[in-house]
């Protein structure tokens, strides 16, 4: 018999409704500066309209994966408590973070990288956007797994996870280079440029795995009734960037 929902479940209904669309509308918002708007936004007259214009072009990015992270946090929320969505966020957070602050650091595991403040403020070399992303990757792509594929086991789904975390970054890379500069590839012990290494994509498909696994669902819900946001913000991401490539390309 399918579980009732929960108070806690029914008391973050509205507010999951109104940050979703939010999230939707600032995709759409991002979608048309990544697409070129960006470049005309210095020519806009109104000197206020003009400053808000570029601060929201300077923000965006990070603004937009914390309105994915935290939906994909209330969904959790809903789904599993607040205790357990705590303890996944801080889980994700914190390793995501290690990894990217020991490879500024030391070029291990990523490979010798230089992160930007284009996805948020820094904490030491590490934006606040760069764990954002990887729970948005994880979260979001472990339940498109889930709905692709019903019947998997935790590991199964948590490897898909790794793979579609792959997929992502492979995706990801140029766009953040090259078009948003969210970061740059360094040769070790110098500020030459470089291609990002096999360790990095390797990283990304065995921490997301690792990860994804982790964050499992304690609880037994009903599928049936399970929504399709939580698998459509990995979705949205993956066109997002693939827009970004479509721009460079004509671009270019």
């Amino acid at each position: 018999m399918p579980r009732a929902p929960s108070f806690l479940a029914r008391s973050l209904e509205p507010l999951v409704g109104s940050l979703w669309m939010f999230f939707i509308v600032w995709s759409a918002i991002l979608a048309a500066l990544w697409l070129g708007l960006e470049q005309w936004l210095p020519a806009i007259p109104d000197r206020g309209l003009r400053a808000a214009a570029l601060l929201v072009s300077g923000t965006g990015d990070a603004i937009w994966l914390l309105l994915a992270a935290a939906n994909l946090y209330l969904h959790l929320a809903e789904k599993d408590g607040l205790n357990r969505a705590r303890l996944v966020v801080a889980v994700i957070v914190a390793s995501s973070a290690a990894i990217a602050a020991s490879s500024a650091w030391t070029g291990y595991p990523l490979g010798a990288v230089y992160y930007t403040a284009r996805l948020g403020p820094k904490l030491g070399p590490v934006p606040l956007g760069w764990p954002m992303l990887w729970f948005v990757v994880v979260i979001s792509g472990r339940e498109l797994a889930a709905r692709i594929f019903p019947r998997a086991s935790h590991r199964v789904l948590a490897l898909c996870a790794g793979a579609g975390a792959l997929l992502t970054d492979f995706n990801l890379e140029p766009i953040a280079t090259k078009a948003r500069l969210f970061w740059f590839w360094h040769l070790p012990g110098s500020h030459l440029p470089s291609p990002p290494l096999w360790r990095n994509y390797a990283c990304w498909f065995l921490g997301a795995s690792a990860l994804a696994w982790f964050a499992r669902e304690q609880r037994v819900g009903s599928p049936g009734r399970a929504s399709w946001r939580p698998a459509l913000v990995v979705i949205i991401v993956n066109f997002m960037l693939i827009l970004g490539h479509l721009r460079a390309a004509f671009a270019g």
